[in-house]
């Protein structure tokens, strides 16, 4: 993603972290105001799909998956 100035690439930055902190509703209310704001609910939803199917290997590929860490 681009942005104009670092201005705007800041506060979209600190705004994705609240939002991040406020939790899954919160961030799935966001995302329904701006596929309604931008009619861009299939694309939102391919792009979710892309990150489950990364996130998916990534936890597959992981040398710890399944395993815990003993606490000392």
């Amino acid at each position: 993603m681009t942005f104009p100035n670092s201005l705007i690439e800041h506060r979209f930055q600190r705004g994705a972290e609240r939002l991040h902190r406020l939790g899954p509703r919160a961030v799935a209310e966001f995302l329904t105001e701006v596929a309604a704001a931008i009619g861009g609910g299939p694309a939102i939803c391919n792009k979710l799909a892309e990150l489950e199917f990364h996130d998916a290997g990534a936890r597959r590929s992981h040398p710890s998956h399944g395993r815990r860490r003993a606490v000392q």
